[in-house]
């Protein structure tokens, strides 16, 4: 008997087809050999094991003892290797999978209220877990599995991630609807845009006063920041309630009509919301689909205007 590493594993495969066929010929036909090399297989079969596993019958060849010892053993291997390499296919609607997103402060309020609905609808039983991570600690979650995909900004790009843009998005001016300065009629200048008082975010998840502030550094000019929030919805709701300003990426005040959006005048680049994953997850059925659901619900249709 030969050692098995000795053993090519597509004999096996042979053997088991042999088995079934009982029939070089039809063996061969079945994996789409020719005969000559389904012939030299089984002579290999009978070299490993040491026996003659077929004889010759009237119709059919007659496999010996050995063989039909063989057969499950070997059908039981072939289908555990051919598993390996077909995984089963990832049925959404019946998965109980987990699946956990790390988002923002800006793709939270955003993007993943509807992305929920659409995983909901699409895989009624799957677990979803959101999650604030950012940086490396970003990166050491998507390498242990602790994050599948990650909603973010491109404002700080993070190297040895796999990313696809989603969509745009570009920074306004935004104070209440009745503010002051509003009451004027006028439009409002730099010079108005840097006294008036200012709330930003400053969260280590998204940090929007970084462009624009950098902007009025190269021009000699700053803000006058009376505050800092830690999130969106609070610095939001200062903002109804104070004559206090804020220059936030425009998707956040859609629905908001106590808020009246104004030009910036100075000019802020625009920004990029991105899905990232890690390369090790690049071909796994369950992620797959998830950056499917992701790229079709967010990219295509709900971002498409």
């Amino acid at each position: 008997m030969k050692e098995i590493l000795d053993i090519d594993f597509n004999l096996l495969k042979c053997l088991d087809t042999l088995l079934e066929e009982r029939s070089v010929s039809k063996a061969a036909c079945r994996l789409g050999v020719k005969q000559p090399a389904m012939s030299a297989a089984l002579v290999r079969l009978r070299e490993a094991f040491q026996d003659e596993l077929f004889t010759r019958g009237h119709r059919q060849m007659i496999p010996t003892k050995r063989a039909l010892d063989l057969k499950e053993p070997v059908r039981k291997i072939v289908k555990d290797i051919s598993t390996i390499f077909q995984p089963k296919a990832f049925d959404p609607f019946l998965t109980e999978a987990t699946v956990a997103i790390a988002t923002t402060d800006y793709t939270l309020k955003t993007i993943v209220p509807q992305l929920l609905q659409a995983l909901k609808s699409a895989a009624p039983d799957l677990r979803i877990s959101l999650m604030f991570e950012k940086g490396h600690h970003l990166v050491t979650a998507l390498e242990a599995g602790k994050v599948d995909l990650a909603l973010i900004t491109d404002q700080n790009p993070i190297k040895h991630l796999q990313c696809e843009p989603l969509f745009e998005d570009r920074y306004v001016g935004v104070l209440r609807r009745d503010h002051p300065i509003l009451a004027t009629g006028k439009n409002i200048s730099i010079d108005d845009f840097c006294a008036l008082e200012h709330a930003i975010i400053s969260s280590p998840i998204e940090e929007f006063s970084c462009t624009i502030d950098e902007t009025l550094r190269q021009m000699g000019k700053s803000r006058n920041v009376r505050l800092s929030a830690n999130y969106i919805t609070s610095l939001v709701d200062f903002l109804k309630t104070s004559d206090l300003i804020s220059v936030l990426p425009s998707r956040l005040l859609v629905g908001l009509p106590e808020l009246e959006i104004f030009e910036l005048p100075v000019e802020a680049p625009t920004f990029r919301t991105i899905a990232a994953w890690h390369p090790r997850t690049e071909f796994n059925p369950v992620h797959i689909w998830l950056r499917t659901q992701v790229f079709d619900q967010l990219k295509n249709e709900l971002f498409k205007n």
